[in-house]
C-alpha cells in the first residue's frame, strides 16, 4: 500500500490515529479548502499532512553506516526447538511456493563479487534451513579461501562458524537429487555453465564452472516443459526484476553431470536442518529421469537422502567468472545520517475546540462508523528508546537498515523520496550477534530517501529520528 507524502502525519505522528489502528479504528480530520494561512516551519505541501520535516539543533547529526563485516543475523521466526515438517512452509520462508526465499546476486559489491557464485547460492541455501540474513561477500569472510572460486567445503566452513550449522554435501545421480528436492530441500549445484542453452542462460557469454540454487523440482514444469527444477542463478538481476526461473530438468542434470563426472556435486538442507521432517512423498513415477520417447519407469521412490552419502569431489566453481554488470554498483552503498530534523506534528492542535486558522476545516470522526474508538489514546512520546544502528545496501537495489525498539513495541518504518509517495518497509524481528534488533527492507532506487520508525508499545507511542539514506554510485 501507498499512502500520498500530505498523509504521513496521520500514519506515524498522530498518537490518536495510532491507537485507532491498535483497536482496529481511525481518527480522521475531514478537510476543506486549503487554510489561508500555514503552519510556523511547515512547508505547503506538507500542510494537508499535519506534519513537516524541520531543523531541529537538539538532534546532533550522526553516521549511519553499514554493520560490522562479521556481525551474523538471523531470523527470529527461526526456532531451532520447533521446526515444521519438511513439505510445510517454514516461518522464516517468503512463500510456500517457489521462490521460498528472496534471491541473492553475486554481484554485491563485494571484492570477490566475481569469484563468489558459491557464496551467494549458500546465502541462499542458508536462509531457506535456517533464516539466516546474509550475503555472498560475508559468506566468503567466514572462510578460510580468499581468491578465486570456492567449492562446497568452504559454503559449509562459512556457514558452521557464523552461525554454527551445517549444509549436507554428497555426490547423487539425478534420480536421488529429484528426490531430495521433491521432499522438500532447496540445494546448491555446480555445473558447467556451458552446457546451459545460450536462450536460458543470465549471462549468454559466460561458459565456465558456476554454482547455481536449486529451489524445487516438479514433474510437471509450465508450459508442458515436463519435469523442471526451479533455479535461481546467482548472476542474475534481482534489481532488475529477477526472482528465478523454472528450467527443464534435463538441462540442468545434463550441464551437473558435465562439472561432477557422471554425478551432481551439491550441498542441500531442509528447513531446520539436513534431514528431512516428517514423512517425505514418494517422488512420482512422471518425475523420474527418462529419454525422450520412453515411459517412465514405476518403480518406487528412493530414499530422499542417500545414507551415507557419497562425498561430493573436491572441485572449485568460479574460478572463470562472468562479467560484472555495470549498472550493478548504481544501486549499491549507502551514505547513511540521521539527526538535525525532525518531524513536527500539527494535527494535535487541530483537534481542540478553537484550532489554529492553518488547521484543514472539518470534524473529527471515526472510522469505520461501527468502531469503537479507545477510551484513552497513548501520548505522543520522544524519548521511546528507538535506535537506529546500520544502513546499508546489502544487494544492488535492496535498502537494509537495523535498528531496536523496546520489548513489546510494534514498529512501523517508513520511507519515501522527497516529494514522492511514502511506502512501508518490510520489517522483520532479528538476532545479531545475539542481541534483538529489527531488519527493515525495502526497494531503492539511485537517489535521497528519508526513513522513519514509528509505532506502539506499553501505553506510549513512538518515533524514530528521521534517517537520510542516499543511495548510489557503489
Amino acid at each position: 500500500m501507498t499512502i500520498s507524502l500530505r498523509t504521513l502525519g496521520l500514519l506515524v505522528i498522530s498518537a490518536v490515529v495510532m491507537a485507532g489502528a491498535t483497536f482496529g479504528t481511525a481518527s480522521l480530520v475531514a478537510q476543506r479548502s486549503p487554510a489561508a494561512t500555514l503552519a510556523p516551519g511547515v512547508s505547503p505541501e506538507d500542510q494537508g499532512g499535519g506534519f513537516g520535516l524541520q531543523p531541529d539543533p537538539s538532534q546532533p547529526v550522526k553516521t549511519l553506516g553499514p554493520p560490522p563485516e562479521k556481525s551474523v543475523i538471523q531470523l527470529v521466526s527461526f526456532n531451532k526447538d520447533q521446526q515444521p515438517n519438511s513439505t510445510d512452509q517454514a516461518p522464516w520462508w517468503t512463500s510456500s511456493s517457489p521462490p521460498r526465499i528472496p534471491p541473492i546476486t553475486q554481484f554485491d559489491g563485494g571484492p570477490l563479487q566475481g569469484v563468489n557464485c558459491v557464496m551467494a547460492s549458500g546465502a541462499m541455501l542458508a536462509r531457506l534451513g535456517y533464516g539466516i540474513v546474509t550475503t555472498g561477500t560475508q559468506m566468503r569472510t567466514l572462510q578460510f579461501d580468499k581468491s578465486g572460486g570456492t567449492n562446497l567445503f568452504d559454503m559449509d566452513t562459512a556457514v558452521f562458524r557464523g552461525w554454527g550449522v551445517h549444509f549436507a554435501r554428497g555426490w547423487l545421480s539425478s534420480l536421488q537429487f529429484r528426490a531430495l528436492l521433491w521432499a522438500g530441500a532447496g540445494a546448491v549445484i555446480l555445473v558447467n555453465y556451458g552446457r546451459i542453452p545460450v536462450d536460458l542462460r543470465n549471462q549468454k557469454n559466460f561458459t565456465g564452472g558456476h554454482a547455481m540454487y536449486a529451489d524445487a523440482f516438479t514433474p510437471n514444469g509450465p508450459n508442458g516443459m515436463g519435469p523442471a527444477y526451479y533455479i535461481i542463478d546467482p548472476i542474475g538481476r534481482p534489481w532488475r526484476g529477477y526472482n528465478g526461473d523454472w528450467w527443464p530438468a534435463n538441462i540442468v542434470d545434463d550441464a551437473a553431470y558435465d562439472f561432477g563426472g557422471g554425478r551432481y556435486v551439491t550441498a542441500w538442507a531442509f528447513a531446520g536442518g539436513t534431514v528431512a521432517r516428517g514423512s517425505s512423498p514418494a517422488l512420482p513415477a512422471d518425475g523420474y529421469p527418462h529419454k525422450g520417447g520412453e515411459k517412465p519407469p514405476v518403480n518406487p521412490s528412493p530414499e530422499p537422502v542417500p545414507t551415507p552419502a557419497p562425498s561430493p569431489p573436491d572441485a572449485s566453481a568460479g574460478d572463470d567468472q562472468p562479467s560484472i554488470p555495470p549498472d550493478a554498483g548504481t544501486v549499491t552503498g549507502t551514505d547513511g545520517k540521521y539527526g538535525g530534523v525532525s518531524l513536527g506534528s500539527i494535527l494535535a492542535v487541530c483537534a481542540t475546540a478553537s484550532p489554529p486558522s492553518f488547521c484543514p476545516n472539518g470534524v473529527i470522526g471515526i472510522y469505520p462508523l461501527t468502531g469503537v474508538p479507545p477510551p484513552t489514546p497513548p501520548p505522543l512520546v520522544g524519548n521511546v528508546p528507538i535506535d537506529l544502528l546500520y544502513a546499508s545496501t546489502p544487494q544492488p537495489g535492496v535498502q537494509q537498515v537495523i535498528f531496536t525498539a523496546p520489548p513489546g513495541f510494534q514498529p512501523m518504518g517508513s520511507f519515501w523520496l522527497p516529494g514522492g509517495q511514502v511506502q512501508q518497509a518490510n520489517l522483520q524481528p532479528a538476532v545479531m550477534d545475539g542481541s534483538p534488533v529489527w531488519i527493515a527492507t525495502f526497494p531503492v532506487q539511485t537517489g535521497t530517501y528519508d526513513f522513519v520508525v514509528s509505532g506502539l508499545g506499553a501505553g506510549v507511542a513512538g518515533v524514530s529520528p528521521v534517517a537520510t539514506l542516499t543511495v548510489g554510485g557503489g
